[in-house]
């Protein structure tokens, strides 16, 4: 089986597309929005709601983590379905990715050959951080869409001499609009990887055949409509908006360990990572041709994403997936030449050591996470229980194929592997983690603010204001900094809500010497909070909600 898909072109596309589909469809609504993604379901549901597609807002403000391109796909599929649903916010994020590995597999089986290109397909698709991607951050993969068709275009155009005007201007085209979903890293990653390579190749006349000027006029026309749009929706504003807007002013929120590359690459990359030294022991003998046009371009899209993710403004270290396309390239290479190595031969024999390596640390993961979970989250021990014997299942599998030499069942065992895992994690393990998450509390919060219809709510010294909007359907949180704002939020008429972390109670009781009562507590995964409850006058008694009221001295 494995032979026949690996060696008939014509199944090729079939097989991926259908890889695709069990990767990135299923389970697409089972995890409730998690994180920044409550953002971005509220910017949709505001909009559906607003008819205002222009500037995304969220809690009443300016929404300026990136332009409103994936927003308008989502706010599209959610008008089809009746409703900004998790699954219909997601959906332009699977589309993106299926059609991201297409063009990936259309374009290497162009300049190389068919095997290496359904191979290195394979090997991407399958990588942890691509799934990652178009599951948890869904705005990226359709950002990474627009950026690598740009440079696969660039690439025809600069080192294949290609005089097509569907090249340069497809190029200039999908910069734009890389630019309308997440802002001016739609063009200054193209550019960080184009100048490098006319400076290194000498070829510096072929920047002409990009035809700039009209190309700029294009890329101009494309990013026009939606800033003369903000510029009539915004009035004097507009500047200051677009400029916000298109990403200039947006910095990194995330610096933790997971965004430095040297942690992130290699294990974002699994399960092919166990295969990056076998595959730089086959590549190495090919090392005088670093300065063919095509590798070196090659190279330094792969050098420059890679020494520069740490300082792009992004999410976890995502811009780490630009660099897989290149690295899935060469594993493709090297795995097209393990299947025609004889046996015996040097590259098998390292090949199977690393195999065996990678199964005795599947082993270990499997015995170690119901323990870990047992201790921190024993409400998801049936699901990593599963995942664990699916694991120690694989683990065996990819042994004995390695050890009969069978490359091709080796390579379909990995992708077989990558799938099994990512459906127990969709379908079976990150659900049950929706309880320890925000939305059962966010929804009881609404359940009790809207029992009175003049009633407002603030959240108290947080900077996570946009978490509970979605799932509670209320607009607007006030944002509470100090006791000043505490004092001048609850000194006027109506019922009065303020959102506090338990840990600040304290806080919000000193500055306010009236009553008030806890209507509600809930825990996220972060913190534990308290639903405070005041009214000076003008209300009506707090109807029942389910919840105990208690009264704060």
């Amino acid at each position: 089986m494995y032979r026949r898909m690996f060696e008939q072109p014509a199944l090729h596309v079939y097989s991926i597309v259908t890889l695709c589909l069990i990767l990135f469809v299923p389970f697409l609504g089972a995890r409730d929005f998690w994180d920044l993604e409550n953002e971005f379901a509220e910017v949709v549901r505001v909009m559906l709601i607003d008819g205002n597609y222009v500037l995304p807002t969220v809690n009443g403000t300016l929404w300026t983590a990136s332009p409103p391109f994936y927003f308008w796909l989502a706010t599209f599929f959610s008008w089809l379905t009746g409703e900004a649903t998790e699954w219909a916010i997601r959906f332009p994020s699977p589309i993106s990715a299926t059609e991201l590995i297409l063009v990936f597999y259309y374009f290497v089986k162009k300049r190389f050959n068919a095997r290496v290109a359904f191979v290195s397909t394979i090997v991407l698709a399958t990588s942890v951080l691509t799934i990652h991607v178009e599951r948890h951050v869904p705005v990226n993969m359709t950002f990474y869409l627009f950026v690598i068709l740009a440079l696969f275009l660039l690439m025809e155009v600069l080192v294949f001499s290609s005089h097509r005007a569907i090249h340069v201007y497809g190029a200039w085209f999908f910069m734009g609009l890389a630019c309308l979903t997440s802002g001016p890293m739609g063009l200054l990653i193209p550019a960080l990887v184009v100048c490098p390579y006319l400076v290194l190749s000498g070829r510096w006349k072929n920047a002409l055949a990009l035809r700039p000027f009209s190309g700029v006029l294009l890329f101009a026309a494309v990013i026009a409509p939606w800033a003369a749009s903000v510029a009539w929706k915004a009035s004097g504003a507009w500047a200051k908006i677009v400029y916000i807007q298109l990403g200039v002013l947006h910095y990194p929120r995330h610096r933790g360990a997971d965004h430095q590359f040297f942690f992130s690459f290699p294990l974002a990359f699994a399960p092919w990572c166990f295969l990056f030294i076998p595959a730089v022991f086959s590549l190495w003998r090919d090392r005088s041709k670093i300065w063919q046009d095509e590798i070196l371009f090659l190279l330094i899209w792969f050098s420059t994403v890679l020494l520069f993710s740490d300082l792009l403004p992004g999410h976890h270290g995502h811009y780490l997936f630009l660099a897989y396309f290149p690295t899935a390239l060469g594993l493709g290479i090297y795995l097209d030449r393990l299947t025609d190595s004889a046996p015996g031969s040097a590259l098998r024999v390292w090949t199977h050591r690393f195999v065996v390596g990678f199964c005795l640390l599947l082993v270990v993961a499997a015995v170690a996470a119901p323990i870990i979970a047992a201790f921190h989250w024993p409400f998801i021990m049936a699901p990593a229980m599963a995942l664990s014997c699916a694991v120690v299942v694989a683990a065996v599998w990819f042994f004995y194929s390695s050890k009969r030499s069978n490359d091709r069942a080796l390579i379909g065992e990995f992708a077989v592997f990558a799938i099994v895992v990512n459906l127990l994690l969709q379908g079976h393990l990150f659900p049950s983690l929706n309880r320890i998450n925000g939305r059962p509390f966010a929804e009881k919060i609404g359940a009790i603010a809207h029992q009175q219809s003049d009633s407002q709510v603030a959240i108290y010294d947080t900077a996570t204001i946009h978490k509970f909007n979605y799932y509670s359907k209320i607009r607007r949180f006030e944002s509470l900094k100090a006791g000043d704002d505490v004092r001048k939020f609850l000194d006027g008429r109506g019922p009065k809500f303020i959102l506090v972390r338990d840990k600040r109670v304290k806080n919000v009781k000193e500055a306010w010497e009236g009553d008030l009562n806890i209507v509600l507590t809930g825990v996220t995964a972060e913190e534990r909070w308290v639903l405070l409850y005041s009214c000076n006058a003008g209300c009506e008694p707090l109807p029942s909600s389910g919840a105990s009221v208690t009264a704060l001295h």
